[in-house]
């Protein structure tokens, strides 16, 4: 009896959501679109790569029309596949209620670094390891990566940093992957997001630092043994500052295992 009773309501749930679906395609039939509503959500409210006229453009400019449009006419899919290639877009929501209210929910990318190549080649690599271009509209205040980079925005774009980690070949011989592992973990703690603010490529992919306080360089290496490279910087900082010697060294030299070299200024 309990089972019959069971298999009764699960076909009149079927039947209701059926029902509820056929009178919402037919109450909205009819209904043109009336009102568009943008909502962006961002993780730094600073970041503006979007706002609600550059999403109108965009459509625009592809001849999507939509106010005015009979709402069963409007390809939802279509308008979330065409927000998901903007390139400072990470996810896309499009729906529409029955009193012609199209609504779209954006979630922007947030970039954590910004790299320039030896070529002149610049875009931002946002907190997913995914590459975006630059943009006209705003400029993210980011740490910089430049100096010996030759990867291109043009040929890396589609892989982004965890296609080049799957890719052992491309992993080995590119190094944009390392520098994006480097400011992750500098911007999640608190001292190097505040010292950190510039990272230099030398051949052999060998990473200089440049930190806010202080005239010195911080010859780091290659991104091998990264944590304790840091570690061992944090140790030579405390010991520096309370000596009042941070500013006499030109180099602090993180390369050899289990001490830090440094040389002094002139």
């Amino acid at each position: 009896m309990k089972r019959i009773l069971n298999i009764s309501l699960w076909v009149l749930s079927v039947v209701a959501v059926i029902f509820l679906l056929a009178f919402t395609n037919h109450a909205s039939s009819g209904v043109a679109c009336s009102k568009i509503k943008i909502n962006i959500a961002r993780t730094i409210t600073e970041n503006r790569f979007l706002d609600s006229a550059v999403v109108m453009q965009e459509f625009a400019d592809k001849r999507i029309a939509l106010q005015g449009q009979k709402l069963p006419n409007i390809n939802l899919a279509q308008l979330e596949d065409e927000l998901n290639n903007n390139p400072y877009v990470k996810s896309a929501d499009v729906f529409v209620t029955l009193d012609g209210n199209l609504t779209i929910s954006l979630t922007e990318r947030t970039p954590i670094m910004r790299v320039i190549g030896n070529t002149g080649d610049s875009y931002y690599i946002d907190e997913d390891g995914e590459l975006m271009p630059l943009s006209d509209r705003y400029t993210a205040h980011v740490p910089v990566a430049s100096g010996f980079i030759t990867e291109k925005y043009s040929t890396y774009y589609t892989f982004g940093v965890k296609g080049i980690e799957a890719d052992e070949k491309l992993k080995n011989v590119l190094v944009i992957d390392d520098l994006y592992r480097m400011v992750q973990f500098i911007k999640a703690d608190s001292l190097w997001n505040a010292q950190i603010d510039q990272l230099y490529v030398l051949p052999g992919d060998e990473i200089q630092l440049v930190p806010k306080i202080g005239d010195n360089i911080i010859a780091f290496g290659t991104a091998e043994n990264m944590e304790e490279k840091f570690s061992k910087l944090r140790s030579f900082y405390k010991h520096a500052v309370a000596q009042g010697t941070l500013n006499a060294y030109q180099t602090i030299n993180l390369k050899y295992k289990n001490q830090v070299v440094c040389t002094k200024k002139l």
